[in-house]
């Protein structure tokens, strides 16, 4: 058993990275959600030392166990985000002073594809989001009460919202669920 590399030691140090603004907290949550799921299946043993993991297997055993629970897209990228944070997890362990964490290298979608035009960038820095203008909604805010303690309020909600905002959405909150 390697100290500092398992499973719990994967989880806390990407808690650590989006607490201390080495990743966006948002992609330290959703990198989080993705190995957290993914490594459910193994027990304390197996997953003593996630360097020595086999991630196509995992991957395949997580389908046959729980797959029709989740998109082919979204294992995918559980997958990708599970290896990018243990690579994070052992360049960190080699080098904390010089360390830099990998960005999730994401495929481009088709229509950004075909706007590109120059040569491929290799830089593992991702260009800052551009922001549409921001929509007033008015104070639409729908309180949903999860439990008898605690009610969430979701804002910004748009009246002719889509189905598939809807699922967005949806996917965006599944992320942050921790496993049962």
């Amino acid at each position: 058993m390697s100290e500092g590399l398992s499973r719990f030691d994967l989880v806390q140090f990407i808690g650590f990275l989006g607490e201390k603004g080495l990743m966006n907290p948002n992609s330290a949550a959703g990198r989080k959600a993705a190995v957290t799921k993914l490594l459910s299946i193994l027990g304390d043993e197996e997953a003593a030392d996630v360097t020595k993991l086999d991630l196509e297997d995992i991957t395949r055993r997580f389908i046959n166990l729980k797959g029709g629970e989740f998109k082919p897209d979204s294992l995918r990228v559980y997958k990708s985000r599970t290896e990018a944070s243990i690579r994070d997890l052992v360049a960190y362990r080699k080098n904390p002073l010089g360390f830099k964490p990998i960005s999730d290298q994401r495929a481009p979608r088709q229509a950004d594809a075909k706007q590109r035009s120059g040569p491929e960038e290799t830089s593992e820095r991702l260009e800052p989001a551009k922001t549409a203008p921001a929509v007033s909604i008015g104070d639409n805010i729908i309180p949903i009460p999860l439990r008898a303690d605690l009610v969430v309020r979701i804002a910004g909600i748009p009246p002719d919202m889509s189905q598939s905002e809807a699922k967005k959405l949806a996917n965006v909150i599944m992320a942050y669920a921790a496993v049962e």
